[in-house]
């Protein structure tokens, strides 16, 4: 889906010629024989890891981006990239000349973008993944072969307020019940593939269709690590709301859970099944954890309660539900 997205874009240097992804460009080898470089780079600062920001917060993202090239002392031209279908709007973008991958990929991390454009002078422009870079992942090897990636500053602020907003706003919220009749301390939505369904603790949720902002989250997150066709969605109201001790160990379960914290800083705690050894972290806004290897066999995980003043808190878990 990332490579098909941007093989369909072209990249304009000012009206003047495109750049396709896969394909040489002419124009642009004889802008790099006068500029006496070989190596380019397309960056853009709008839209980081595909959630679609307002103009406004695009603007200023381009503003910073646009000084940090300026800082570099390479020379550069303005661009836009544009989709085939007219789905996507523009992305305002620049064209960095005499750049290296290295540098254009750090770059384009620091603004938390999905892929970039690079090349050299007499070849084809190649695609390179940048979802990985730019936010600092700790790997954290647990007792009896369990896997936990902790990314504080995944999602940034801007992405993540877009985010949080959205799905506050639009999601099919629901207070399911829980064991006992009694109603769960938490709403839940949930989206993935047609016709997918999940059951826990006696309640099945089916799965609505993906939207755009979910779609560009998964493919972020599958970037780190899993693949994934479902995504539960958790909403706290306040530190009252919780999730006791579980593990997400169902048959049809795959072995990687993506989750993606969106809003208030809450505590999440993990515990072994026979040990008791547990630790804790603070799950920030835009912060991602991934669940992996046999972590679902020997440990548990929660979400307590608080007595702290906290705000809201809408937690994305993704997952692989096999049929």
């Amino acid at each position: 889906m990332l490579n098909t997205a941007y093989a369909t874009t072209a990249y304009w240097v000012e009206d003047r010629f495109p750049i396709r992804c896969g394909e040489r460009s002419p124009p642009l080898d004889a802008l790099l024989a006068v500029s006496g470089h070989d190596t380019w780079a397309y960056v853009t600062a709008c839209n980081p890891l595909s959630i679609a920001l307002p103009d406004a917060a695009n603007a200023e993202r381009m503003t910073r981006l646009e000084a940090r090239v300026v800082a570099s002392g390479l020379p550069y031209l303005h661009g836009q990239g544009r989709g085939a279908d007219g789905t996507w709007p523009p992305e305002p973008s620049l064209l960095v000349i005499g750049i290296s991958q290295q540098d254009a990929v750090a770059l384009a991390g620091a603004f938390r973008q999905a892929a970039i454009l690079v090349g050299s002078r007499g070849g084809a422009a190649r695609l390179v993944d940048c979802r990985s870079a730019g936010s600092p992942i700790e790997t954290i090897h647990l007792a009896d072969g369990g896997l936990l990636l902790h990314a504080p500053g995944f999602l940034p602020a801007d992405a993540a307020d877009q985010a949080f907003h959205e799905l506050r706003d639009q999601a099919s919220w629901e207070q399911r019940p829980a064991l006992f009749g009694h109603p769960q301390p938490r709403l839940t939505a949930a989206h993935g593939d047609a016709g997918l369904t999940y059951r826990y603790s006696n309640t099945l949720h089916r799965a609505s269709p993906w939207t755009a902002t979910l779609l560009a989250l998964k493919a972020a997150i599958e970037g780190v690590m899993g693949r994934y066709n479902f995504c539960l969605l958790n909403r706290y109201r306040s530190g009252a709301d919780s999730m006791g001790l579980h593990a997400d160990d169902e048959p049809e379960m795959g072995d990687t859970i993506g989750s993606l914290s969106l809003g208030a800083t809450r505590t999440f705690r993990i515990r072994h099944n026979a040990t008791k050894d547990t630790r804790a972290f603070a799950v920030e806004h835009g912060s991602l954890i991934v669940m992996a290897g046999t972590m679902q066999r020997f440990w548990k995980h929660e979400i307590p309660k608080t007595s702290r003043p906290v705000g809201e808190r809408i937690n994305l878990t993704f997952r692989e539900i096999r049929p």
